[in-house]
């Protein structure tokens, strides 16, 4: 992910970069053009600017900082922080006192885990309140989460559409953990 990350940022920004480049010289040189031509090119550069600001956000997502800097644990706090912001929803956090050594995948996995578990309560549950439990030594993390939301539904757990959990069910099983959902 952090080469893919490097690849997005390096390659597709640096070519939007100098397509937007481009397109300036070309709306300088089409000054006495249409009308139509000028808007035409306004949208083209607007698209550009939306393009790199989501190459930049994507490259951010798939190689996230604050795992390096803080570690796994300040990272939920941050996450959880970020999530109360958006949402409203109020997140009560049960971290341990110290951050372990962790292996970096097992950091990220653990980490994207969490996001879309968040992803998934602000979208579906309509809760008010999460509790968020992460506890982590040398043989293994274990994160629950609890939210006051509707609850899940037998169905809705084992849904093949239900993209969220089929992508949490998958990195679990990459890390050969348990993954456990109940209503």
């Amino acid at each position: 992910k952090a080469h893919i990350a490097r690849e997005v940022h390096d390659e597709l920004g640096q070519t939007l970069t100098a397509l937007k480049m481009e397109m300036s010289c070309l709306n300088h040189d089409l000054y006495s053009a249409p009308d139509l031509a000028q808007n035409r090119i306004g949208g083209m550069n607007k698209l550009i600017d939306d393009t790199i600001r989501s190459v930049q956000r994507i490259a951010t997502e798939l190689r996230p900082q604050i795992l390096d800097v803080l570690g796994l644990a300040e990272a939920v706090r941050w996450e959880a922080s970020e999530f109360k912001k958006r949402t409203g929803i109020q997140c009560r956090l049960q971290l341990p006192p110290a951050d372990i050594e962790l292996n970096r995948e097992v950091k990220i996995t653990v980490f994207r885990i969490f996001q879309e578990a968040m992803t998934n309560i602000a979208r579906h549950s309509g809760a008010k309140k999460v509790e968020i439990d992460l506890q982590m030594d040398a043989q293994q993390v274990v994160l629950e989460i609890l939210d006051n939301g509707r609850g899940i539904v037998a169905n809705e757990i084992f849904n093949k559409n239900s993209l969220g959990l089929l992508g949490i069910r998958e990195r679990v099983h990459f890390l050969n953990g348990q993954f456990d959902i109940t209503g």
